[in-house]
């Protein structure tokens, strides 16, 4: 069910036809969350918030505020990172995914497959 959703939010951003997916888990304690990265060379990136924890989203533009269900999806190329807003104990769980065409030359080199 959290795949068709997703494939729903996935047609109804991007518009495209044919895209392809590689998709992941992060699983991080709170020092472990993600610092900048970008996701250059993907069409978009996104993720599902699964347990975020007290958690947001940076952008170098804006800010998303992390809860359970949330779907993100946008360009890959803006540098991001996670902020702890406060103190937690456990796992901050969420499900990220980058989307490209078929002519991009990642879709040979790594775990992309076809959206259908």
């Amino acid at each position: 069910n959290v795949y068709k959703e997703l494939l729903k939010v996935i047609n109804s951003f991007t518009g495209h036809n044919g895209l392809y997916i590689q998709s992941w888990i992060n699983c991080q304690s709170q020092d472990q969350v993600l610092n900048w990265h970008r996701h250059e060379g993907f069409l978009y990136h996104g993720y599902i918030c699964i347990d975020p924890k007290d958690t947001v989203t940076e952008f170098e533009d804006y800010v998303i505020e992390n809860e359970v269900g949330l779907i993100y999806i946008g360009s890959g190329s803006p540098r991001h990172r996670v902020v702890n807003n406060s103190n937690y104990k456990g796992k901050r769980i969420t499900l990220g995914f980058d989307l490209i065409e078929p002519s991009n030359n990642f879709v040979k080199s790594r775990s992309f497959i076809p959206i259908v």
